[in-house]
This record gives structure tokens, C-alpha cells and sequence, in this order.
């Protein structure tokens, strides 16, 4: 059996699996953020749109008061 040359091999070899992993979960971690951003940017434009339509609704029956009367 032979020795390595450099004995600290195996340490290497698990620095590298641990830069791996973390870049996966770095990357897991950017995943999530860019969905919850989207899912936030679009209930903002949902509530904008339920706002506009109910300002709407409030200016139509107030013009339909204003013909009636």
C-alpha cells in the first residue's frame, strides 16, 4: 500500500464536497426568495386591481343616483 505523497487528501476531497453543497443550498435559498418575490409582486397587483374595481363599482352607482335623481 502506498502512502500519498500529500496526507491530506481526504480533507481536500470533503472541503470540495462541502463547497458543492453549500452552492446547492445557496442556490435552493435563491430559488425561494425569487418565488416568494414573484408571489408578493403578484398579490400587490391583485390588490391594485380589486382597489380599481371597486372605485369603479362606487363611481358607477354614484353616476346612476345622479340620472336617477
Amino acid at each position: 500500500m502506498r502512502i500519498p505523497d500529500y496526507r491530506n487528501v481526504h480533507g481536500v476531497k470533503d472541503l470540495n464536497h462541502w463547497i458543492t453543497k453549500t452552492s446547492r443550498v445557496e442556490k435552493v435559498h435563491e430559488d425561494a426568495f425569487e418565488k416568494e418575490l414573484e408571489d408578493s409582486i403578484h398579490k400587490r397587483k391583485s390588490e391594485e386591481k380589486t382597489k380599481i374595481k371597486k372605485r369603479l363599482k362606487k363611481n358607477i352607482r354614484l353616476s346612476l343616483t345622479k340620472v336617477k335623481n
